[in-house]
């Protein structure tokens, strides 16, 4: 059996994927700190990774959210 698997994969640890998730609802760093229980500061630190960053520009490509702000 042949599984298909996309050209690019990307390796984001859990936590930093939690963050994503609740970045794209919100689309707001201080209330994804306020919904997690996080410091901002430490909230901006994981959305800047390179990763993280990836896997946001990808699902925003994905769903067609062309423009994001």
């Amino acid at each position: 059996m042949t599984q298909n698997l996309p050209a690019e994969t990307i390796q984001i640890a859990p936590e930093a994927l939690e963050v994503a998730n609740c970045y794209l609802q919100t689309q707001d760093a201080r209330k994804v700190a306020d919904e997690l229980d996080l410091a901002p500061s430490l909230v901006t630190e994981i959305l800047s990774r390179r990763e993280v960053k990836s896997y946001i520009d990808h699902v925003f490509m994905d769903t067609g959210f062309n423009n994001k702000s």
